[in-house]
């Protein structure tokens, strides 16, 4: 959207995203930082940790990490993704690269058939921690909607401000819900 000449305050309007949010993704991708920016999205990093990242060199790198450990931001299993991360970003380089040619001579050594089987890997765990992501906040969000349905105080605003009705297929999983919980 930078590239059609949309400021980042108008990106997040557009998108309901903070203005700070968009500008640190947006810095992220032009350093092509994809890698940073999908851990991001995941859930898994935290977008200033990610800047932090970004903008140091190695033994920065290591310092924002333990930074970020004492402030309570990365722990547990987080800390552990986050320095894999950060391994792979120095192995590999910066950008995660989604849709790569290998050359044929490449592909037919055993090195260049382990590197790609290592890319693909790392590519697929990816998208499986955001699909994980993605489904733990539409649970989340499925039952909270479910529980104040239920609660009659809640409905009776909704009617008042006249926003009684949901999207069915909403309405068909919150559905599905109460008759797993009954």
């Amino acid at each position: 959207m930078r590239g059609r000449g949309y400021s980042d305050n108008e990106i997040a309007a557009m998108t309901g995203l903070s203005a700070n949010y968009v500008y640190i993704v947006g810095r992220l991708l032009e350093r092509g930082e994809r890698r940073l920016v999908a851990a991001v999205e995941a859930g898994y990093l935290p977008i200033s940790v990610a800047l932090e990242i970004c903008e140091a060199d190695d033994q920065g790198v290591q310092a924002a990490l333990h930074k970020a450990y004492e402030d309570n931001l990365l722990r547990g299993r987080a800390l552990i993704a986050a320095r894999r991360l950060v391994d792979v970003r120095k192995r590999s380089g910066k950008a995660a690269k989604l849709t790569k040619l290998v050359s044929k001579d490449a592909a037919t050594t055993p090195e260049g058939l382990v590197k790609a089987f290592q890319e693909d890997t790392e590519r697929k765990r990816m998208m499986i921690r955001k699909t994980e992501a993605t489904r733990n906040r539409l649970v989340f969000i499925v039952e909270a909607l479910s529980q104040l349905s239920n609660d009659e105080t809640f409905v009776a605003i909704l009617e008042d401000e006249g926003l009684a009705t949901i999207p069915a297929r909403l309405a068909d999983r919150i559905h599905k819900v109460r008759i797993s919980v009954q």
